[in-house]
């Protein structure tokens, strides 16, 4: 199993057991999966923490954004969503924001590329392959309102005890 479906598997198990379901095998099945993946999980979420430098351009990068974005009547940046990301509104045709953007950038190349050869690095590790020993679950195990999306990636984590 990739790592990638690893790390969704421990977001679907925390999902799951946040919701509360009053059915306790089911709970501590889920439960004891989770906990199998957890250092794997923690040990991506660490090694891809951003630098201090990273973060500071981060910073720059957002207030710069902030500077020139359209606001609404309070003065408060107007921001859409866009691929589960806020993006902030009235920069794309802003020349003042281009130019101090470009520098900011210019100013920061190597904090650029390290983040552009972390996230190279992270995609690749998370493509990698990752033998897990699923604790299986009987399908009569599931509460009725088990939403499908989860009975399909179930499926093919193959954590289903048939």
């Amino acid at each position: 199993m990739k790592k990638i479906a690893i790390l969704k598997a421990y977001n679907v198990f925390d999902y799951i057991l946040k919701k509360n379901e009053k059915n306790v095998k089911y709970n501590y099945l889920i439960a004891i999966n989770k906990d199998k993946i957890k250092s794997i999980k923690e040990v991506i979420t660490e090694i891809n923490k951003p630098s201090k430098e990273q973060n500071e351009y981060q910073e720059k990068r957002i207030d710069l954004c902030k500077k020139y974005c359209d606001k609404d009547d309070n003065g408060n940046p107007i921001t859409t969503k866009k691929d589960n990301k806020e993006i902030f509104s009235g920069l794309e045709n802003n020349e003042e924001f281009k130019k101090e953007f470009e520098q900011l950038n210019e100013d920061n190349k190597g904090v650029i590329e390290e983040i552009e050869n972390q996230s190279k690095q992270l995609s690749e590790l998370l493509e990698e392959e990752e033998s897990i020993e699923w604790k299986k679950i009987n399908i009569d195990l599931f509460p009725n309102n088990t939403e499908t999306e989860i009975i399909e990636f179930f499926i093919e984590i193959q954590l289903i005890e048939e």
